[in-house]
């Protein structure tokens, strides 16, 4: 079964498909130094089972680690992602391992950023199997993630015939609406949109996500008002479409709104990307809480020790919109440019140059906007400022 869920849920949620939530988070395991210290304290009754072992097959084996995946997806837990890696590790080094368990490691390098490894990854499976519908989506979602608008346009294509129809348009008109085509990218997608008809709610969170981040990108704010709560209806728990729907709030100076859309339940104080819009949202509002804001750096330092590189997007605007260091902001931005080139990538690059004084330091988003034709009406405030 084709899994996927939104790539927009790269606004820091693991954005590939089998989309595991990058609220930005790596697989690589903490180790810590003091016996004595308190990792996590486990509320009774909510104890998962996680295998001790592989199992004894890879089919087997990559099964249990997709499960495990998808609850990285659905809570927002990077440890997950971690237990996943774990029930491959039989495999993991080989340098062509079986096809199930290449898939997932390209999925799981993809999310650690490791993109190109992810790549060559997908590359040997479709070589085998050039008609792996699975393999061409998660191809096509990383060649998004870095700004290869053509070659993601290419995969997207290859998925026709191999899947429905819905899957191959769908990915299409969100490469169209990055490189130039948002207008159009627009029409096609609402096209897509049938009322009555019954589709996978991985699918109709991805549908959503794509129709709602053009909607912004196009300036059109009344319409995107109007369709987040009717994406939240049909995904209730994809995390990022809360997350984004926050953003866009906070945007607008909705930050009470903002703060409902993200601590629904006590399950988002865990959520890395949910807690800091909650924090962005208590500040607007005037009313910080410290504990929070204090969680908050605490997941940022704890991850810059496990040395998780995804983290550098939500961390570049944690630095710039709560603690406004703009110079540290921008340092960390421009990291996470040379990684990866989305909406958000480019946002925080334009803005934490701005805030510096040196606008000459987001040339390379210039650049890289001139060069696709991306359209984005959030960006017109720093692109308008800059020499």
């Amino acid at each position: 079964m084709l899994t996927v869920n939104s790539p927009r849920a790269s606004r820091g949620i693991l954005s590939a498909v089998l989309l595991v939530l990058p609220l930005s988070s790596a697989a690589t395991p903490f180790r810590p130094t003091d016996d004595g210290q308190v990792l996590e304290h486990v509320p009774a009754g909510k104890v998962a089972r996680i295998a001790q072992k592989a199992p004894a097959t890879p089919e087997a084996a990559a099964a249990l680690a997709q499960s495990y995946i998808e609850r990285a997806r659905s809570e927002g837990d990077p440890r997950w992602l971690g237990y996943a890696q774990s029930m491959l590790r039989p495999w993991w080094n080989l340098a062509l391992p079986p096809a199930p368990v290449l898939l997932l490691r390209a999925t799981l390098r993809q999310s650690q950023h490791d993109f190109d490894a992810a790549l060559d990854d997908l590359g040997l499976l479709l070589k085998d199997n050039p008609r792996d519908a699975q393999a061409w989506l998660t191809r096509a979602t990383v060649l998004r993630v870095l700004g290869r608008y053509p070659e993601a346009r290419a995969a997207c294509a290859r998925l026709i015939g191999l899947t429905d129809d819905f899957v191959p348009a769908l990915c299409v008109a969100a490469v169209r609406g990055l490189s130039g085509e948002l207008s159009a990218a627009l029409v096609q997608i609402q096209a897509l949109e049938a009322p009555g008809r019954a589709r996978p709610p991985s699918l109709s969170a991805w549908y959503w996500a794509e129709y709602t981040e053009m909607l912004e990108r196009s300036g059109a704010v009344e319409e995107a008002a109007a369709a987040y709560p009717r994406a939240l209806a049909v995904a209730p728990d994809d995390l990022g479409l809360r997350a984004a729907y926050a953003d866009f709030l906070l945007d607008h100076g909705k930050s009470a709104e903002a703060l409902v859309v993200v601590t629904r339940d006590d399950g988002d104080a865990r959520v890395d990307a949910l807690r800091l819009r909650q924090l962005l949202a208590q500040q607007q509002l005037g009313r910080v809480d410290a504990s929070l804001q204090a969680a908050v750096a605490d997941g940022f330092a704890a991850a810059r020790q496990r040395g998780d590189s995804p983290h550098l997007r939500e961390e570049a605007r944690y630095v710039l919109q709560v603690r406004g260091d703009a110079a540290q902001a921008l340092s960390l931005a421009r990291q996470n440019w040379r990684v990866q080139h989305e909406p958000w990538d480019a946002r925080l690059l334009l803005a934490a140059a701005k805030a510096a004084g040196q606008p000459a330091a987001a040339k390379t988003v210039r650049d890289w906007i001139a060069a696709t034709g991306y359209e984005d009406a959030r960006l017109r405030p720093y692109l308008d400022a800059a020499p």
